[in-house]
């Protein structure tokens, strides 16, 4: 099996296909359900229940989302920047398919730039370009979705706030490209590229993340390497100076799942417990502290050992689920992004009701989705 087969199979959401529920700041209509009006509490989208992917973007001030659902994929929100590949720029507050494919695996939106894999292995792109993030090779803005050259062997594609892009390939090779000021292309360099560059030489990574302006990956020994902008320690090597090239974080092969943050890293091992590093900013670390510091190394959070799947996001708020299937959240909470039925800071996982059937989330400043088996 690929790694694209095993991340339509298990990765982000799963393939079986599940409840999507939207809840926190809906201004711009992105929670797609239909209005601008806020929720505090998980709403579902539509009655579908075939979703299979979903990602949020408010950083920058538009609130955009993008879903599969059924292997068509789907769009609403903001749309300044075309960002929604309706080859238009009109905003929606309910779900428009883009285009009339059925064949979609995986999308991934963020700052006005969205880019998805099909499930023959295609990368596509659309939204702005500013920085080369689309990898056409120029830096012309798309209202509607552009093949990112010809090959058929794309795995996983996320897109930064900061305009860079990194992906992964089905033969374990790593690949980047857009806006490097701070080295996080890691090919130990500052200058920018539009089209895709290969990062080092090794074929066994296996998932990657990014930051506002750095990049993070894992391979298959359970080894967790980052690289970029590390001015408040989110590299986790103890200190504060920037990386053109990957540094491993941590000595340990024990890690067994990576999460970015807005300025942290994530990691979880395979003893199910959560570590980070970087910036804790609004309760976002989840351990009781409200203020805002620093930590240049991985610091274990809580003594919990059954965590199961996190999800940071763009965003000061945690989402993570339980090996029992529970849902829990924290943050800043401002305009409901947890879920909880509350818009109060939340300094510690709550649980979120008592279902034991989440699969999935994503969230981006102060909104959020969920997946649900049902």
């Amino acid at each position: 099996m690929t790694i694209l087969q095993k991340l339509i199979m298990g990765g982000a959401a799963g393939n079986s296909g599940y409840a999507l529920f939207a809840t926190g700041s809906n201004s711009s209509g992105n929670l797609g359900l239909g209005d601008t009006l806020a929720r505090n509490s998980p709403t579902q989208v539509g009655t579908g229940e075939s979703w299979s992917y979903i990602s949020a973007s408010s950083v920058g001030g538009a609130a955009s989302a993008m879903g599969i659902h059924a292997g068509k994929l789907y769009a609403w929100g903001n749309n300044f920047s075309g960002e929604l590949g309706l080859n238009n720029t009109t905003g929606y507050s309910s779900p428009v398919q883009v285009g009339t494919e059925e064949n979609w695996a995986l999308v991934d939106i963020l700052t006005g730039s969205t880019l998805a894999i099909k499930k023959d292995g295609t990368l596509w792109s659309w939204g702005i370009n500013n920085s080369g993030q689309l990898g056409t090779g120029d830096t012309a803005n798309r209202s509607s979705p552009v093949q990112v050259g010809s090959l058929t062997d794309w795995a996983n594609v996320k897109i930064s706030s900061a305009g860079h892009t990194l992906a992964l390939k089905t033969d374990g090779t790593l690949w980047a490209w857009g806006y490097n000021n701070h080295g996080q292309l890691g090919n130990s360099s500052t200058a920018h590229t539009s089209s895709p560059i290969q990062i080092g030489t090794e074929t066994n990574w296996t998932d990657i993340g990014v930051t506002k302006s750095g990049s993070l990956a894992i391979n298959s020994a359970g080894n967790v390497f980052a690289w970029g902008l590390n001015h408040l320690g989110q590299l986790g090597q103890n200190d504060i100076t920037n990386r053109s090239s990957p540094v491993q974080v941590g000595a340990g092969t024990t890690w067994a799942a990576i999460t970015p943050g807005y300025n942290s890293i994530w990691l979880k091992n395979t003893n199910n417990e959560l570590f980070a590093t970087g910036r804790c900013a609004e309760a976002c670390f989840g351990n009781g502290v409200t203020s805002a510091y620093d930590v240049s190394n991985l610091t274990q959070l809580g003594t919990d050992n059954d965590w199961s799947k996190l999800f940071m996001g763009m965003s000061y708020t945690g989402h993570a689920i339980k090996t029992d299937g529970t849902f829990w959240a924290w943050g800043l909470n401002s305009s409901g992004e947890c879920g909880l039925g509350t818009n109060t800071l939340v300094s510690v996982p709550v649980q979120l009701g008592n279902e034991t059937n989440w699969v999935s989330s994503d969230h981006s400043g102060n909104f959020g989705f969920f997946l649900k088996a049902v």
